[in-house]
């Protein structure tokens, strides 16, 4: 079967249909920009991702008639008064990771959590799962080399600068398996599908 996921990230693609070929899950993902060029991405100014990923959710599914998947990935630190959270997004695009580092600079508390939101939306029925993960912002890049495209530092995110409070490294020092138990947005992938088949 087909899972419409609304994304036009090659990497969060990958990663979802990651989790789907792990877990044996009879699916492929695929991008809604891609079947139906027509619809564009809904406007990501909104007050919480909660709030985002279900209006989104709902506009697409009006227009795709189609059961339709959204994940997003927000940063909240401690030093920004939780913030960038719901505008993570811009303010990579804006600050890009140097730039993060450099307004870290003397920052007494270095805490953060990554938290991944998704809504599943088939026209009747709303879910939206989290998944957080403490750790703290990095005191530079790191990652490891060779991992497909979501987890390094060119397609992840934050994940180059944000070190797990468990497993002591960045996220993208970890293996592609490793975030499968150990990711924010991997396990949150889990649970839709198995929300999704009952399974």
């Amino acid at each position: 079967m087909e899972i419409l996921f609304a994304s036009s990230n090659k990497g969060k693609i990958g990663q979802f249909q990651f989790v789907v070929d792990k877990l044996g899950y009879p699916a492929k993902i695929v991008s809604v920009y891609e079947k139906f060029p027509e619809i564009k991405p809904p406007s990501e100014e909104h007050n919480s991702t909660d709030e985002l990923v279900a209006k989104s959710a709902k506009e697409i599914f009006e227009k795709a008639k189609m059961p339709v998947v959204i994940e997003d990935s927000t940063i909240e630190i401690e030093a920004f008064g939780k913030g960038p959270g719901v505008r993570s997004e811009k303010y990579l695009k804006e600050k890009k990771l140097t730039g993060l580092l450099e307004e870290m600079k003397g920052r007494i508390s270095r805490k953060a959590k990554m938290v991944s939101t998704i809504a599943h939306y088939n026209g009747s029925n709303m879910k939206i799962l989290k998944n957080s993960v403490e750790g703290q912002i990095a005191e530079k890049i790191s990652f490891r080399e060779g991992e497909p495209l979501w987890v390094g530092p060119f397609g992840g995110g934050f994940n180059a600068v944000f070190v797990h409070r468990k497993k002591k490294k960045t996220i993208a020092d970890m293996t592609a398996e490793e975030c499968l138990a150990y990711g924010y947005a991997e396990p949150n992938f889990r649970s839709v599908l198995k929300h999704i088949f009952g399974y």
